[in-house]
């Protein structure tokens, strides 16, 4: 299956060594291919003047979704990334590492992709669909 992703919504998890925050949401071309960055309190900018300040301006999204949260409620802080998600209604995860370890819920390998669904449910992220 090769889904096009300029078509929906989806939202890509950054494991750089350094990332900007959580992920980024895609916005689909009827949105413009918008993005917005997802951080929280251990990772990334709490606002867009935060982000015009320590992100490339090449790089900088149009939006920050901030989950005022850190690792240390990191269940509570997953169910307000899945609600984040939800409100967008990202369709698709790109997430690179997970595909390796739950290759039986990847829906397109080629882009190590996952359904909504599937990735709430590999990160046990309930009542938010």
């Amino acid at each position: 299956m090769n889904i096009n992703l300029n078509k929906e919504i989806h939202f890509v998890v950054d494991y750089r060594s350094c990332p900007n925050g959580i992920g980024i949401i895609f916005f689909d071309e009827e949105q413009g291919f918008k993005k917005s960055l997802v951080t929280d309190m251990d990772c990334g900018p709490k606002d867009m003047a935060e982000a015009r300040e320590v992100i490339n301006p090449d790089s900088l999204p149009d939006y920050v979704d901030h989950i005022p949260l850190d690792n240390e409620f990191h269940h509570v802080r997953e169910q307000c990334l899945g609600a984040v998600l939800a409100t967008h209604r990202v369709a698709y995860v790109v997430d690179s590492e997970m595909a390796y370890e739950f290759p039986e819920l990847v829906c397109d390998a080629s882009q190590n992709l996952f359904t909504i669904q599937a990735w709430f449910e590999m990160r046990n992220i309930t009542g938010v669909l």
